[in-house]
Order: structure tokens, then C-alpha cells, then sequence
């Protein structure tokens, strides 16, 4: 992975990591409580080798992306504004594993995310995948698969 830093608006870095497939719509991957972008490696390969633009990146306060003093959750969608217009984005899906999927549903219903593409981010819906050990207690189980929050609009 190709880690990179972009300064924002505000002065803070945020650190993201792209697979390198050049497109104006693409995969945007939020990471869980106690992870950084690094545990979408593999996903951000296998969207390459599928011709899929991806990128992750550590939301305020992870990795090498600048904290926030008084960050709540929707406040990821700025960050997310400003790497998909550093990155000539017109379209994107935001994806969320664990924690990162508040964060994904953030990102999808904040209309300042459209910034000045406002077909960009609409109509969020939420996906959620579970898996079970034990065929006879499939609902309390624990998830093994991310929990994905998507733009609808491709």
C-alpha cells in the first residue's frame, strides 16, 4: 500500500492509501474502533486486480491522520469531502467494518458530502452480513463479514 498524507482545509493531515486504478468513482473504506487503514490491504488489492478504484484511509485520530478536538462521527464526512475532491471523485460507495460503519452512514447521508458534485453521495441504504458457527443459534452469533454502508449513487 501507497500511504499518502493530504492537508485539509483546517490544517490537519488526513493519511489515506490508494490501490492505484485511476477512475472518478470508486470504493471509500472507513476502518473499526481499533484499527487503521491497513487492515483494508488486501480488499484495496483485490479491488486492483478487479479494475476497482479503492482508497482507505485513518479517520481523525488514527494513524497519521490528525486528531480533532470535539470530533463526533458526522464530522468524518468533511475529511471524506475533501479526499474525494483531492482525488477528482464524482461518485463514490463508503464502506464501514465494525466502528467504521457509523462512519460509513455518516459519510452517505450528509448532504455536505455532494460538495459541488451533489449527485455524489444519495440515498444511503444499509447492507449487514452475519455468519454463524452454529446452524441453531444463527442470531447470536458474531458478525465475520464488514458491515457496509453504501451510496447508492454510482
Amino acid at each position: 500500500m501507497d500511504y499518502r498524507i493530504l492537508t485539509l482545509r483546517d490544517g490537519r493531515d488526513l493519511e489515506y492509501a490508494t490501490n492505484g486504478v485511476d477512475h472518478r468513482a470508486a470504493i471509500i473504506m472507513h476502518q473499526g474502533t481499533l484499527a487503521d487503514l491497513s487492515v483494508w490491504g488486501s480488499w484495496l488489492e483485490e479491488f486492483a486486480r478487479l479494475g476497482v478504484a479503492a482508497v482507505a484511509f485513518n479517520r481523525s485520530g488514527y494513524g497519521r491522520s490528525s486528531a480533532k478536538a470535539g470530533r463526533v462521527t458526522v464530522d468524518v464526512a468533511h475529511d471524506v469531502t475533501e479526499l474525494a475532491d483531492h482525488l477528482g471523485l464524482t461518485s463514490f460507495v463508503s464502506v464501514g467494518w465494525s466502528g467504521g460503519g457509523s462512519h460509513a452512514l455518516a459519510t452517505a447521508v450528509d448532504p455536505g458530502v455532494a460538495g459541488s458534485s451533489p449527485s455524489r453521495a444519495s440515498r444511503p441504504s444499509l447492507r449487514t452480513t452475519s455468519t454463524s458457527s452454529t446452524a441453531s443459534r444463527p442470531m447470536t452469533s458474531r458478525s465475520t463479514a464488514p458491515r457496509c454502508a453504501t451510496s447508492t449513487s454510482w
